[in-house]
Order: structure tokens, then C-alpha cells, then sequence
């Protein structure tokens, strides 16, 4: 099995298909970043003023590795979805772009228009101390602006009883098959 659940299969995939919105972190979560194509792009993007970087549509190539069966998980779900990441734009862009991320939010928190109460049903994903915090933040507005929560850790080891699904190995296929069989 490549991932420990600490609720029902059945609420949990119900939860998972019926929700508003899935937000993520980037690194060691969905993805981890291939040093050498990201200091060529850097390379690259150096020739150009730091105006101009930002006030750019990036036309980058992808310089993470996405983990298993993340763009099948991310395409068997239909909401919005949000990055979450201190990368810089040129490394994030073409990457959200692929997986029809809708939102990219560049920082370490939580954007606070999540938790305003626009999104009723909302699962995360995470990987890190930080991450844990984010979720707390979000399982904290449950039963007032937020319907329900699923979390969803990342790990190589450790399992982490406060989210909801724990992910083995960074492999998002166990999800998969989840979500696929009826």
C-alpha cells in the first residue's frame, strides 16, 4: 500500500471528488526541483534585467520532477487549485501551467482570501512544519466558514496522524486508484 489513511476510503474519495478547492505546497510535495536544468534557467533568465523577470509571461522550460501519478491525481479532481510557494515565478509558472494550477501564491502562508469562507469544502497537501501550521489554520475554520477538510501528507517516512491521508514514498498513485475505482 502506498498510502495510510486515518478516516474511511469511502468519505475520504467522496470528500476528495466533491471538493472546492485543492491547495498545495510546491517542493517535496508535488515536486521536487532538477538543480541542473534550474541553473541553466537561471543562466538564462540572468541575461535579463530584473524588470523585465517580472514583468514577464515566462516562457521557461519545467525544471521540476513531477512525482508519480501527480498529474493523474490532479486531473482526476475538478475545482480550483493553488500552488503555494516561495520559488521564483519563472521556476513555478510553467509548471502550474501544465497541471492547470488556476493560482499561484507566492509566499509561505495561506492566501487569506482561503479561509474567508469563498471555498466550503477544500483539501491540502504538504510536506513540511510549515505546511502542518497551514493546515491547522484551515481544520480551525471548520463548522464555521468551511464545510469540511482533507489533508494530505507527503513524506518519504514518517506518518503524520493529523492529516487525513499520509503519502509513502511521494507516489500519488495510491490516491489514483482511489479516486478511479467506482
Amino acid at each position: 500500500m502506498k498510502y495510510f489513511l486515518t478516516k474511511k476510503e469511502d468519505e475520504i474519495k467522496e470528500k476528495i471528488k466533491n471538493n472546492d478547492l485543492f491547495i498545495t505546497d510546491l517542493d517535496g510535495t508535488i515536486a521536487d526541483i532538477d538543480i541542473s536544468k534550474a541553473f541553466k534557467e537561471l543562466y538564462n533568465l540572468s541575461k535579463q534585467s530584473i524588470k523585465e523577470l517580472f514583468n514577464k509571461d515566462y516562457k521557461t522550460s519545467i525544471v521540476h520532477r513531477i512525482y508519480p501519478s501527480f498529474k493523474e491525481f490532479i486531473d482526476l479532481i475538478k475545482c480550483e487549485k493553488i500552488i503555494i510557494t516561495r520559488n521564483i515565478p519563472p521556476f513555478v509558472k510553467p509548471l502550474a501551467d501544465l497541471l492547470k494550477f488556476n493560482h499561484i501564491h507566492f509566499g509561505s502562508d495561506i492566501p487569506d482570501y482561503v479561509l474567508s469562507g469563498r471555498y466550503k469544502r477544500i483539501v491540502f497537501a504538504g510536506n513540511s512544519a510549515k505546511d502542518e501550521l497551514i493546515y491547522q489554520k484551515i481544520k480551525q475554520k471548520e463548522n464555521r466558514e468551511i464545510d469540511y477538510s482533507i489533508g494530505i501528507w507527503v513524506t518519504d517516512s514518517k506518518i503524520n496522524e493529523n492529516f487525513d491521508i499520509n503519502l509513502l514514498s511521494r507516489n500519488w498513485n495510491g490516491l489514483v486508484s482511489l479516486l478511479s475505482n467506482s
